[in-house]
C-alpha cells in the first residue's frame, strides 16, 4: 500500500511540475508582449541562459545571454506593444524526480508588417519557490515581411480590455474574481 502511495505521490508532483512549467511558459509570452520586462526577467532563473539563434531573422546570426543582466539588454530596448506572440504543440517532459524538466514549442510571431515563426526549447527547474528558465533556445525558422503602407491593426496595448492588465492567470496566484 505504502508503495502505491508513493508512486501516486510521484506521479503528481509531475503533473503538477508539468502544469507549473506551461503556466511559467504563458507568463513568459504574456510578459513579452505587454512589455513587462521586469516581471519576464523573473521567469528566468537567475543564472539562467537564453540563445536567439538565426537573429535578427535570416541573418544567420546567433545570439547568447547568460544571466538575467545579460538577459535584460536584449528586451530592454524592445516595445513589444506591436508583437503578439503564439504558441502551439506545447510539449513538456518533467524527469522521473521533477527536479527538472524539457519544453518544447511551436510559435507564431505576427509584428508589424511581418511575421516570423520556428521553435522554443526550454530547460526549466524549481528554483526559489518555482519553475523558472534554466535555458531557453529560440529557433527562427519561417518569416515574412508584409509590404504596406498603413499599418496592421496592432495599435492596441495587451492590456486592453482585459481582466489582469495583459498579465497571465499564475498558478497559486489569488483570483482576480471572486
Amino acid at each position: 500500500m505504502a508503495d502505491g502511495i508513493a508512486e501516486l505521490r510521484t506521479r503528481l508532483d509531475r503533473l503538477e511540475a508539468t502544469e507549473a512549467c506551461r503556466c511559467t511558459f504563458h507568463e513568459y509570452l504574456h510578459y513579452l508582449d505587454a512589455g513587462l520586462h521586469d516581471e519576464l526577467l523573473q521567469v528566468f532563473a537567475p543564472e539562467g541562459r537564453l540563445e536567439v539563434m538565426n537573429f535578427p531573422p535570416n541573418s544567420g546570426e546567433d545570439l547568447r545571454f547568460n544571466g538575467r543582466s545579460e538577459i535584460a539588454t536584449l528586451y530592454a530596448g524592445v516595445t513589444m506593444a506591436t508583437t503578439r506572440h503564439y504558441s502551439a504543440n506545447v510539449s513538456v517532459n518533467v524527469n522521473a524526480d521533477a527536479s527538472r524538466a524539457d519544453l518544447s514549442a511551436y510559435f507564431l510571431a505576427v509584428m508589424t508588417y511581418g511575421l516570423m515563426g520556428g521553435i522554443y526549447e526550454l530547460t526549466l527547474a524549481p528554483v526559489e519557490n518555482r519553475w523558472r528558465i534554466e535555458s531557453m533556445r529560440i529557433s527562427s525558422t519561417t518569416g515574412w515581411m508584409i509590404q504596406q503602407e498603413a499599418p496592421p491593426f496592432l495599435a492596441n496595448p495587451l492590456a486592453a480590455g482585459t481582466l489582469r492588465g495583459g498579465r497571465p492567470a499564475v498558478v497559486g496566484a489569488p483570483s482576480s474574481r471572486s
